[in-house]
């Protein structure tokens, strides 16, 4: 799976039935793709973070997996159009910037997310309310970009708050809950979210692995771009 967020990144998730070490390339075309991020350890569960992406372009992804023998495979090369420029969190250092009530928790891994700790045998619930994601200018609000694992039995849901002072204040809107579209309102040039999770009795509990938000401004240019 490939969740590209207005920020200028990519998540890029897979599994492999043998621990392997995974890298993936990206480039404009099919037949010019560039490793752009690798595994640290070999491992069945990928998550990867391609970074320098352009908003509203297209670019091509393909993965590889390669065993401790150095047997590797070669994912299919897919196509995915980015959103437009906006903010957005995936890294659990950004995350713990946000605040955490009820059984919400931040998994110790760095793209684990945020999820609920607790017995599984029993109801859990819980509030993460994010830090500040700021546009760096102020921009017209419009979608929500979000990578979410929500099991049988449980949920999330996600509220959206604007403003432009760097700490929430009475200037600031109402929290609104993000449409199933994903379509969001508001001009200004900060934004903050707040999901709340559930999970029933003996469910799984749900995780919040990314969030974005686009918007009308421009990305600022970073080192590292993918032309």
């Amino acid at each position: 799976m490939i969740t590209p967020l207005p920020d200028g990144t990519a998540r890029v998730e897979w599994s492999t039935d043998e621990p392997t070490k995974g890298s993936v390339s990206v480039g404009r075309s099919a037949g010019k793709l560039v490793i752009s991020a690798v595994d640290s350890e070999a491992t069945r569960a990928h998550s990867l973070v391609v970074v320098g992406l352009d908003p509203d372009a297209t670019y091509w992804f393909r993965t590889s997996s390669a065993d401790r023998a150095g047997n590797a495979v070669l994912g299919k090369a897919v196509r995915v159009a980015t959103p437009a420029a906006g903010v957005g969190e995936q890294y659990a250092a950004s995350f713990r910037r946000g605040k955490l009530a009820g059984q919400a928790t931040i998994d110790a891994a760095d793209l684990r997310g945020v999820t609920l700790a607790g017995d599984r045998a029993e109801k859990r619930q819980g509030t993460f309310t994010s830090g500040v994601l700021d546009a760096q200018a102020m921009v017209d609000w419009d979608q929500a970009v979000t990578r979410m694992v929500v099991p049988k039995g449980s949920s999330a849901v996600i509220k959206v708050r604007t403003g432009s002072t760097v700490t929430p204040d009475g200037s600031w809107t109402a929290w609104k809950a993000v449409s199933k579209a994903g379509r969001i309102t508001g001009s200004s040039r900060l934004i903050q979210y707040q999901v709340t999770l559930t999970s029933a009795a003996k469910a799984d509990a749900p995780a919040v692995l990314a969030v974005g938000f686009t918007g009308n401004g421009e990305r600022p240019e970073h080192e590292g771009e993918i032309h």
